[in-house]
């Protein structure tokens, strides 16, 4: 009876839809209206999941971090420069200013924010833009402060040494070479098939921060590496030329950027296959225009020094006498943060290398991080160890070395990567993460 009852309600309705044929079509169109919009969110949701994983972590990435670790620092800057001046960051000492009246450009500009009698090494990149002739008598070691002649030399350039022109000018340039360091360290990562994220290791390192808020030559010189280096790899055909005339650049940003010139000179020279001496009577030649177009350039300029100012600026960062600076920090009041955010990781860094050349991960990138975290541990001045701010700037190339290796370095000493990594972070959450946000919440609520 069920069976039946059943069969008969099918037919009628059956027959409603041959009396009806628009309302079966109505019913099929809404099925395929519904399924094809359900399709096209997904489609649509596995498009935006694509774009996202490939922005954060595909061909793209290089650009995204670079534009990130840009984008803090320059909101960090605008909101510094909303309760301040871009003079702030020069760090001008008082006596330096009063000191000659050489230069009628130095001496007589009236809106320096003076930092005390003494200021800051900024404050000599700032006389040296303003006026490249007269600064010396601005300068307490004039030879070696000009040795490092490009950053202010293009700020000069670019703000027509003028005094307020030339202060925004050195912010300005220092941002941008953040920009270019860490896009293309983020690409050199990706072409090694590691994250380009790795390169906000580099980026967030607080000498880095430390270099921004003074006006100094840290980033440019180490930017300019990072493109050198990447040329190196991209370019090899023109690794003579290109790679060496950007570490040349470098080298007269910042002497001490020559220490990667010569590694990557070295292994020019024991590149290719076969025997020791084979390779060598091979790469001399190369090796040698290499060692020319990077080191030519700064011994040039220092003879000309020489000349002119009458000495060679040899003053510098490292002592031949191991561990001094280490000694000097331990017999004075140790600052704890730059124990734990500069000396701890450095150490860390270099027995990181070790482990590293010991385990057999002998790349040219593994024996940078040892050399630079030995000479910096080992060989740093003492001087150097006055302050966090000194020894944050100068252990920069020891930051960037860390991040270079990371694709080389054995799971032990990855371990100290991470480390050493947390240890350079944690701090710049609290002097750059945590001020942008709650500047750009302050910026939004009461100024927008």
């Amino acid at each position: 009876m069920g069976k039946r009852s059943d069969l008969k309600r099918h037919q009628k309705r059956f027959e409603s839809h041959l009396r009806c044929p628009a309302n079966l079509d109505t019913e099929v169109d809404d099925r395929v209206l519904i399924g094809s919009r359900e399709a096209t969110l997904g489609h649509r949701a596995r498009d935006l999941g694509n774009s996202v994983r490939s922005a954060v972590d595909g061909r793209g990435s290089w650009l995204l971090v670079g534009s990130t670790v840009t984008f803090v620092y320059l909101a960090w800057t605008l909101l510094t420069l909303m309760h301040g001046s871009a003079q702030d960051f020069i760090h001008v000492g008082r006596s330096f200013v009063e000191g000659s009246q050489a230069s009628p450009v130095i001496s007589g500009f009236h809106g320096y924010r003076y930092d005390g009698d003494i200021g800051y090494d900024g404050q000599f990149n700032y006389f040296m833009a303003l006026d490249p002739v007269r600064a010396a008598s601005y300068t307490d070691y004039p030879a070696y402060r000009y040795t490092r002649i490009v950053y202010p030399a293009v700020a000069g350039l670019l703000g027509g040494h003028n005094p307020d022109l030339v202060a925004n000018t050195l912010i300005a340039i220092n941002l941008a070479m953040i920009a270019l360091g860490v896009a293309v360290l983020g690409a050199w990562l990706r072409r090694r098939g590691r994250s380009a994220w790795l390169a906000a290791v580099y980026g967030f390192y607080p000498g880095i921060y430390v270099a921004l808020q003074r006006d100094t030559s840290e980033i440019m010189a180490f930017s300019l590496v990072i493109v050198a280096i990447y040329l190196y790899d991209v370019a090899p055909r023109l690794r003579f030329v290109l790679p060496a005339a950007f570490f040349a650049l470098a080298g007269l940003t910042r002497e001490t950027t020559l220490v990667f010139a010569y590694l990557w000179g070295l292994d020019l020279l024991l590149s290719g296959n076969g025997r020791l001496r084979h390779r060598v009577a091979t790469n001399w030649r190369g090796f040698l225009i290499f060692l020319a177009i990077s080191f030519g350039p700064l011994l040039a300029w220092k003879i000309f020094l020489l000349v002119w100012l009458g000495s060679l600026g040899l003053e510098g960062v490292l002592t031949p006498i191991p561990f001094s600076g280490i000694h000097y920090l331990i017999r004075h009041e140790v600052e704890m943060e730059q124990l734990r955010t500069v000396v701890v990781p450095a150490f860390l860094c270099l027995v990181a290398g070790a482990i590293a050349i010991y385990a057999g991960s002998r790349k040219v990138e593994t024996w940078a991080l040892l050399t630079n975290a030995l000479l910096y541990t080992a060989f740093l001045s003492s001087p150097s160890f006055e302050d966090f701010t000194s020894s944050a700037r100068v252990m920069v190339p020891i930051a960037l070395a860390l991040v270079l290796a990371v694709p080389y370095l054995p799971q032990r000493a990855k371990t100290l990567f991470w480390v050493s990594a947390a240890l350079w972070l944690a701090p710049m959450i609290f002097w750059i993460m945590l001020p942008v946000e709650g500047g750009l919440q302050e910026l939004i609520v009461h100024r927008l």
